[in-house]
């Protein structure tokens, strides 16, 4: 990220006209502090959790097709449906969770080596891009990249080709950065002029503005002392109320926080921030030690739960909520970040619902066989 940033901002660091390297100091150590807290604790948990076998680390799900591609063909339908402008009103938020949740089902039929995955992952690939909405890209594509890389025994060609895949998957998401139109497909004009290193710099790591504005928010947090506190469970409360039954819900002030520093009226640029800041917004360095322990107490558990298991579910419940870990830290809205968290939990809950019950073990195996 470190890296990127400089090779994007190249030392200029104005964005919408306005300097905002003031605030860089701050994050980095803002940023110190949650890392360092957080594995801290990762490992004081780890080490702490005793080593148990139970029935449950042997179970591992089957995914039966036919209910596989139903749900998936319900959600497409739907999708299609929203792209020309219909949409059914009180429960289209509640649908849109069952849309992501069927990036995480997909994902594992994937990795599962369910029949026919290759197709709905390439269907939902390509509707994701025409939407716009790369970060889903990250939740379809990461679980099955670090699935090649760990769960698959690997010779000096394999590596080679799952490198290219992983390319590929970042050359994609570049891509989708530079030329996406929301709902409205991709406009590819924008990529004319643009050499392979320079789409992966512009598409990747374009939206690092958020490096610049976290930096500029703490100060400013610091400066009117204007945390949330416990307003922030009612923010990520109202954002999940449809807006038909509460017109008038409130929602965090984040946004209207960077207009303030970027000179916007409603943050029309549609700037951001790093998680560390909605940890910071919370209650300041109290909150950023918060999360860190929340996050450290849920990923030892699921550390501790994945080594010790021959399950490929309990490998991919690791994965899956690691790519949404990551993506929660680069663009830091939490009441966003909590409803894909809650997609990926409803996901992860079909996929059960959707499988047969089998010995754990199938699958890893067998791994040096071809996905």
């Amino acid at each position: 990220m470190i890296v990127g940033f400089n090779l994007f901002w190249q030392g200029d660091y104005y964005f919408l006209g306005v300097n905002l390297s003031y605030g860089l100091d701050r994050l980095y150590g803002v940023t110190s502090v949650f890392l360092g807290f957080f594995l801290g604790f990762f490992l004081i948990i780890f080490y702490s959790i005793k080593q148990r076998n139970t029935f449950n680390y042997y179970k591992d799900y089957r995914l039966r097709s036919s209910l596989v591609f139903l749900f998936i063909f319900l959600m497409v339908l739907y999708s299609l449906l929203l792209i020309n402008k219909f949409k059914i009103p009180l429960v289209h938020n509640f649908l849109g969770l069952f849309f992501n949740a069927g990036i995480t089902v997909i994902s594992y039929a994937f990795i599962s080596k369910m029949r026919y995955s290759h197709f709905l992952l390439l269907i939902y690939t390509l509707l994701v891009v025409y939407l716009g909405f790369r970060y889903r890209l990250l939740f379809l594509f990461l679980p099955i990249i670090i699935s090649l890389f760990i769960l698959k025994k690997t010779s000096f060609f394999k590596m080679l080709v799952y490198s290219a895949v992983t390319l590929v998957s970042v050359l994609i998401v570049a891509v989708v950065g530079i030329s996406r139109r929301y709902s409205d497909g991709l406009d590819l004009s924008r990529l004319d002029g643009m050499g392979f290193l320079n789409i992966i710099i512009q598409g990747i790591f374009n939206d690092t503005s958020t490096v610049l504005t976290s930096g500029a928010l703490i100060q400013w947090l610091d400066d009117t002392d204007n945390f949330a506190y416990f307003k922030q469970i009612w923010y990520v409360l109202n954002y999940f109320i449809p807006n038909e039954l509460y017109p008038d819900k409130e929602y965090s002030p984040i946004f209207d926080n960077i207009s303030i520093l970027t000179g916007q009226i409603n943050n029309e640029s549609g700037a951001a921030v790093l998680g560390f800041v909605e940890y910071y917004h919370t209650a300041g360095y109290y909150g950023v030690i918060l999360f860190a322990f929340l996050f450290a107490f849920l990923f030892a558990k699921l550390f501790k739960k994945m080594i010790n298991s021959n399950s490929l579910y309990d490998h991919y419940v690791y994965f899956v909520l690691l790519a949404w870990f990551i993506n929660s830290l680069t663009r830091g809205y939490l009441p966003q970040n909590l409803q894909d968290l809650v997609s990926i939990v409803i996901g992860l809950y079909l996929i059960k619902r959707f499988s047969n019950l089998s010995k754990a073990g199938g699958y890893l195996e067998s791994n040096n066989k071809r996905i």
